[in-house]
């Protein structure tokens, strides 16, 4: 029971990290925490930590009332589409998301070293991490269920 308990957490430890877009992606940066940045509301820091908590910062929510946001905004569709493929697909995804988009909404410099990230960027980011953080739930459950389910039971009906 131990043994699956440590398995169970790194599972769902692996799946979220490749989820998220600048632990996949990185431009000799250590990932982004070399890359100083300045947003108009958040305190200038690394580029990583931005990713990792742009969602709680700009959505204002703890997190109970992100679970219930993201869970409630999931379609059909979205279950369909996201409950398949493989992780190798999920990382590549995630790593085009971060050189296109983590790295790419970096603006001009503030004159301090800090590479500033706008308004609308900002908002942006927020929304690409709010997907991710859903797909990463739904492929969780995805692989959960195709390791759990017995021989020829097919979970997604």
């Amino acid at each position: 029971p131990e043994e699956r308990a440590i398995a169970l957490k790194f599972l769902l430890n692996l799946v979220s990290d490749i989820h998220q877009p600048l632990r996949v992606a990185d431009e000799n940066d250590s990932h982004g925490m070399q890359a100083r940045v300045a947003t108009s509301t958040m305190t200038p820091g690394d580029l990583f930590t931005f990713w990792d908590k742009v969602l709680t910062i700009e959505l204002n929510v703890d997190a109970s009332a992100l679970t219930k946001k993201l869970l409630s905004e999931i379609s059909e569709a979205d279950l369909k589409q996201w409950s398949g493929g493989t992780p190798d697909i999920w990382v590549l995804e995630a790593h085009r998301l971060g050189v296109d988009q983590a790295y790419g909404m970096l603006g001009a410099s503030d004159g301090k070293g800090n590479s500033i990230i706008s308004d609308p960027d900002v908002a942006k980011a927020a929304q690409i991490a709010a997907t991710q953080l859903s797909r990463a739930g739904v492929r969780l459950a995805f692989v959960l269920n195709e390791a759990l389910a017995p021989k020829g039971v097919d979970h997604l009906n």
